[in-house]
């Protein structure tokens, strides 16, 4: 919708290349399927944004919607009708997420998770809306 308001037709190249080009067209569908239909209409309710079981459904989808996000921003521009979605790039996947997680991890055992000696402390864990 930018690119047809802002008249830059030179930009469209980079839609149409996803949309006719084989392995990419359904891709580029779930794309827009993972990043905003499905997340729009599981958290569309004020109550579906309050209970942790609805968001611990909605944040892998979005995280993976967003690598899938990239990987068609990359791919196709590198690869050309050539590509595709094999174990390589399920591979690389799991190497950049286990590196994630040991970093987080890590970083989380050499820290505090709850503050100490705030004064609103116990008000807080006792919160409830």
């Amino acid at each position: 919708m930018l690119i047809y308001y802002a008249n830059i037709p030179e930009e469209s190249v980079y839609f149409v290349t996803r949309l006719e080009t084989s392995p990419y067209s359904g891709l580029f569908y779930a794309n827009i399927f993972l990043n905003f239909v499905l997340p729009f209409l599981l958290l569309m309710t004020r109550d579906a944004k309050r209970h942790m079981s609805m968001l611990k459904v909605v944040c892998p989808i979005v995280i993976f919607g967003h690598w899938l996000d990239f990987y068609l921003m990359v791919t196709p521009g590198v690869m050309k009708a050539e590509g595709g979605f094999g174990l390589l790039e399920i591979g690389l996947a799991f190497v950049f997420l286990s590196a994630f997680m040991y970093v987080m991890y890590n970083a989380l055992a050499k820290a505090p998770l709850m503050a100490k000696n705030h004064p609103m402390l116990e008000e807080s864990m006792h919160h409830h809306i």
